[in-house]
């Protein structure tokens, strides 16, 4: 009788181990089900915190910006000074970039990092967040901002904007990259899009939107018909590459 029973127990627990096809097929379709509605979600908060990164960075540039300004009369660096960007002058004329500050790396968007297949004049000096031409010291005062010099396409309706409708810099797109294919960030934005302009430009590539530091010195990320509205700028790549234009400011 106790081996019977022995007998019956290991049999029943044999049977209780197996799994059917069906019960296989069940399972696995369960996980791909979760994994399907997971992904999305994690890869939207991986955005969001990209997102939120390239704030900081941008928070961090306008304080780097507003330190610079106070050290130089009130003016920060043009957007481009003795054949270099102004990465380069807000370091102190440094050429190598591996020489480069420590803040070297919030000065740039950490969505689209730099590709090294693509060769841009002065390399990674010029794959930074863009800087408004109008808003640079080759334009403009930083501590008063008044108009220095006749500016590009926007530069009257620029210089009437209040301090938290200024932007200085913000998220961009080097012109090249439509051609090439090979993605890079502009040290330069022109607010004003001509129909047959070939520049860098701003770059909505936060879910549409995108990241911009002001003259008052805060941050924030926009959608492009809400800084169009604010007269700041009137064209945009889109995250594929195409040039918007919003229309006339």
């Amino acid at each position: 009788m106790r081996n019977l029973t022995v007998k019956t127990a290991t049999h029943i627990c044999v049977k209780c181990g197996r799994f059917t096809l069906i019960e296989l097929l069940v399972v696995i379709a369960i996980i791909a089900i979760l994994a399907g509605m997971i992904l999305p979600s994690l890869s939207k908060v991986k955005g969001q915190a990209m997102t939120t990164q390239c704030l900081s960075n941008q928070k961090q540039t306008m304080l780097l910006l507003m330190q610079y300004a106070d050290d130089h009369d009130g003016t920060i660096p043009a957007y481009w000074s003795n054949d270099w960007p102004w990465s380069r002058v807000l370091a102190g004329g440094i050429t190598n970039w591996n020489k480069m500050p420590g803040w070297k790396d919030v000065i740039s968007c950490p969505v689209l990092p730099y590709d090294g297949s693509s060769s841009p004049y002065r390399g990674r000096f010029s794959t930074t967040f863009g800087m408004f031409i109008e808003g640079s010291g080759a334009y403009m005062k930083f501590d008063t901002g008044k108009k220095l010099h006749s500016g590009y396409g926007n530069s009257v309706v620029y210089y009437t904007l209040s301090p938290a409708s200024r932007p200085i810099i913000g998220d961009s797109l080097r012109s090249t990259s439509i051609t090439t294919g090979v993605f890079n960030q502009g040290h330069e934005i022109y607010s004003i899009v001509a129909d047959n302009a070939v520049v860098s430009r701003l770059h909505a590539r936060h879910e549409k939107r995108y990241n911009i530091g002001f003259w008052d010195g805060h941050v924030s990320t926009m959608d492009p018909v809400d800084l169009y509205s604010m007269k700041a700028s009137n064209g945009f790549y889109s995250q594929k590459g195409i040039l918007t234009k919003l229309g006339s400011l």
